[in-house]
């Protein structure tokens, strides 16, 4: 048990480390890196968050030749950290490296979503695609920081209920166009359908930041009233939960109504087509409309 709480103390100052230390070397993580893969237990691509320390539902197992990172390193531990297209911190893992007869590779199970722990490892649902992953580690001979150029992959190629979040590219739109909108009740996303055409993802986020995908709005949906609105304001999809509504408007703009949230609010987007040019919002107080 001794043994088991200091590994634990040193993972979690590793990655308080990792998360806050910008390293300085760089390597080419392919040199290392045997297999990726994902698993998934129940975890829906990690919408559900996996339990502190135990390595189940979604998992990005990388891995690494441990043998050839020792012959080019003099390493204890090494640590992979992963974000989603939006930046945002997804998972992690950590492997202290045996003194006596390392094994040649290591499956680094990095746990997409996990849970909070001593105010560590507070990874966050995945939002959009593709995902980066960064190796780091430091040397103990030289102490030198290394961190590995990032390994992009489309977790969708590897996973199929993956395939729900917006691919958005690293280089392209990684963040919600609706920025600044509607207190980020929803976070509205540029994606495209299979066929490669423009489509929209909604995500319904909570009060921990965390996104769900609530509507995907594709040309086929809004087709009907380009350039013919309806007479008057028409419902024409309802996320599962209720909270999300998308309408077009009998100016022939789109609309999505989220909510009420905890203070009985609406929040409400207003823009012109797929994709937005021009997108606005405001917020529908029960107390002062009154």
């Amino acid at each position: 048990m001794k043994k088991h709480f200091l590994l634990i103390v040193l993972l979690s100052g590793l990655f308080i480390f990792s998360q806050n230390f910008v390293f300085a070397q760089l390597f080419n993580p392919q040199d290392y890196v045997v297999d990726i893969f994902i698993t998934d237990d129940g975890g829906n691509c990690g919408e559900i968050p996996s339990p502190v320390y135990q390595f189940s539902h979604t998992l990005l197992h990388v891995v690494v030749d441990i043998n050839r990172l020792q012959q080019d390193f003099n390493i204890a531990v090494v640590t992979l950290n992963v974000d989603d297209a939006n930046n945002t911190f997804i998972g992690w893992a950590g492997y202290v490296i045996p003194e006596n007869n390392p094994p040649q590779t290591s499956d680094l199970r990095g746990r997409i979503h996990g849970t909070e722990a001593f105010d560590f490892a507070s990874a966050h649902a995945p939002t959009a695609r593709p995902w980066s992953i960064t190796l780091n580690f430091i040397d103990n001979v030289t102490f030198e920081e290394y961190s590995s150029d990032p390994i992009v992959i489309d977790p969708a190629e590897y996973l199929a209920s993956c395939a729900r979040l917006p691919y958005i590219g690293i280089d392209g739109n990684i963040l919600p166009i609706n920025e600044g909108n509607s207190e980020n009740e929803v976070a509205v996303y540029n994606a495209k359908d299979d066929n490669g055409d423009p489509t929209l993802h909604i995500y319904d986020i909570n009060d921990e930041g965390d996104g769900t995908l609530a509507l995907e709005i594709t040309q086929g949906i809004i087709a009907p009233y380009i350039d013919n609105p309806p007479a008057e304001n028409t419902a024409l999809m309802t996320s599962d939960n209720g909270k999300v509504t998308l309408y077009v408007l009998d100016t022939g703009e789109l609309q999505i109504n989220s909510g009420p949230d905890a203070e009985g609010k609406i929040h409400v987007l207003i823009f012109d087509g797929i994709p937005p040019t021009n997108i606005y919002g405001y917020v529908i107080d029960p107390i002062t409309t009154e």
